[in-house]
């Protein structure tokens, strides 16, 4: 039967190592004192009382058991023998617990992990396109990877975060060949720079490691998800525009709210440049469909869009560049103001 704790008392403390037994049995813990031909396999804290023999730490140590020192002079030990008791035992409950949340993942684990998200890139080639099948293999790599971090494995979300890393780049090789084009290059680009960080760091910060795998792996996928905002966007005016559709406060209404709905998300998972890019690109759009010049049978949002979007728009390029934090917020301000034009001016419509 294996032991939850082992405690190693010197002479002094035979009472003391007798009340931590009973505190903790009381808990569900099982316990038992160390003799000499005491095996340390199996169990998961050692209570050390008093000096004990160094022999017996090393052993556990080596066993790979938590040591809780336990030198009864000290402060956080005074009082009584029975809070003597109670305390230790609270002591030890939080180091089962965190040694619980610090079960190492196996390397079989790992492999597999590995070896699913090489199998997510290498699927048939009709199964989606490069940019596609790569999104898949990074989200595919943080479903295995962030719930062992949370476990407190940080080595092995670190190597399967970065064993993904290589398997994408060599993906990405091999559709190069077969002309991959910029937004591959560029993700490449992108992996090649987080791999000369990842060497300037050293083999054993794994924490960084993995957070620096995972900042890059979110950047990628917000990529993609504003792309995809970006052609929806596209579609939706190219529809308009075939349909020979005029804007009118209800489609400036309907098409600043369905641009929100894509930059706000992109905006809060992290990226304002992608959220500032979906609005000017809607912000552009909707002056490109009301033109420069006003009809005779306006209402009030049209002029007021032009007003409104028309500097932002001119000056969109330039502020992408250096301040798209401000310019998504300005856009947003101004979307704002013209949902609550085209909203009173709906309603006014509707009513008539």
């Amino acid at each position: 039967m294996e032991i939850d704790v082992l405690v190693l008392p010197d002479a002094r403390h035979d009472g003391l190592a007798e009340q931590i037994g009973e505190a903790l049995a009381e808990r569900g813990v099982s316990t038992a004192r160390v003799s000499d031909d005491t095996s340390f396999s199996g169990s998961r804290v050692l209570v050390a009382l008093g000096r004990p023999d160094p022999a017996h730490l090393k052993a556990a140590t080596e066993a790979g058991l938590a040591v809780l020192p336990a030198l009864v002079e000290d402060g956080w030990l005074a009082g009584d023998i029975a809070d003597r008791a109670r305390r230790i035992a609270d002591a030890v409950d939080a180091l089962l617990i965190i040694g619980q949340s610090l079960q190492r993942t196996s390397d079989e684990a790992v492999a597999r992990a590995s070896a699913d998200i090489r199998d997510c890139l290498d699927a048939p080639d009709d199964s989606g396109t490069p940019l596609v099948r790569i999104c898949e293999a990074l989200s595919l790599a943080i479903q295995w990877g962030a719930p062992i971090y949370n476990r407190g494995d940080v080595e092995s979300c670190a190597m399967i975060y970065r064993d993904t890393a290589h398997a994408v780049r060599a993906y990405i090789e091999r559709e190069v060949a077969h002309g991959g084009g910029q937004l591959l290059d560029a993700i490449d680009h992108e992996l090649e720079t987080v791999d000369a960080t990842l060497a300037e760091l050293g083999p054993d910060r794994w924490d960084e490691q993995a957070w620096t795998l995972r900042h890059t792996f979110d950047r990628i996928l917000i990529a993609r998800r504003t792309a995809k905002a970006l052609q929806a966007i596209d579609d939706l005016f190219g529809g308009l525009v075939r349909a020979g559709r005029r804007p009118n406060a209800s489609l400036v209404y309907d098409i600043i709210s369905v641009s929100i709905s894509h930059g706000a998300p992109i905006y809060n998972s992290g990226s304002p440049v992608g959220c500032a890019q979906i609005y000017l690109g809607t912000a552009a759009g909707l002056l490109r469909l009301l033109g420069a010049e006003a009809h005779a049978d306006e209402g009030q949002t049209e002029p007021l869009s032009r007003e409104l979007l028309t500097p932002l728009v001119a000056a969109g390029g330039r502020r992408l560049e250096s301040d798209a934090d401000g310019l998504a917020w300005s856009l947003r301000r101004a979307f704002d103001r013209l949902v609550e034009a085209a909203a009173r001016e709906r309603t006014w419509e509707h009513d008539s």
